[in-house]
């Protein structure tokens, strides 16, 4: 009977075929989305939150200090 780390190992995927032509060739790798994409995304992301979270908790509490003061 295989132990557990046996058993384990064994279901593990095969590992990739090496790729075929010259040895040492360098294959093309399929580039992924543009760098400026992540920023822009984050930025609206980051803007999204300041509108509808950080802004409205920012005039609530500058109302309650408004009404506090007046009080």
């Amino acid at each position: 009977m295989k132990s557990n780390v046996e058993f384990w190992f064994s279901m593990a995927p095969p590992p990739p075929p090496q790729p075929h032509g010259r040895p040492g060739a360098s294959q093309q790798v399929p580039e992924g989305p543009p760098p400026m994409t992540f920023f822009v995304t984050t930025i609206l992301i980051f803007g999204i939150f300041y509108f509808l979270l950080i802004r409205p908790q920012q005039k609530q509490k500058k109302e309650a200090r408004k009404a506090h003061c007046q009080s």
